[in-house]
């Protein structure tokens, strides 16, 4: 597929997924084996159910979830993107209750596409430190 096919379905899974809630577009978009090495969390989501899961739990999180694209760069096979997503903690998160506090995080992800146009690997970094700080989920950091 071309650079610019890569770009639109990348757009595509933050746009209809992450912003819509729409996660049949990860059906349409990922291959059956896509593997995501979220380098801030150090989790590796593998395949196109965990893939929905891990969407549907930030979104149950914060229903008002928005992802912004801040700057896109594409070549052959690969699309960066650079993104800001905002949101308030409405519901519970990776087994914490809600904290109703907004949230605004950056990160850039990486996404590779085979020859048919299906995204196979992402590598994602974002600031999930300030993430869990503005959730007031720090922890407290030992005084020298």
């Amino acid at each position: 597929m071309s650079a610019e096919a890569n770009v639109a379905a990348s757009r595509r899974i933050i746009e209809e997924a992450w912003n819509e809630g729409n996660l049949a577009v990860i059906d349409q978009i990922c291959a059956p084996d896509c593997v995501d090495h979220d380098l801030s969390t150090h989790d590796e989501i593998r395949g196109i159910e965990a893939a929905k899961e891990r969407t549907r739990m930030y979104r149950m999180a914060m229903p008002d979830l928005r992802v912004s694209i801040d700057d896109v760069v594409a070549r052959e096979d690969e699309v960066v993107i650079r993104w800001t997503a905002r949101g308030t903690n409405e519901g519970e998160l990776m087994g914490n209750a809600p904290t109703h506090r907004p949230v605004e995080m950056t990160g850039i992800s990486i996404d590779r596409f085979d020859a048919e146009g299906k995204l196979v690997e992402v590598w994602d970094q974002w600031d999930y430190l300030g993430f869990m700080h503005q959730l007031g989920r720090t922890p407290q950091l030992a005084q020298a």
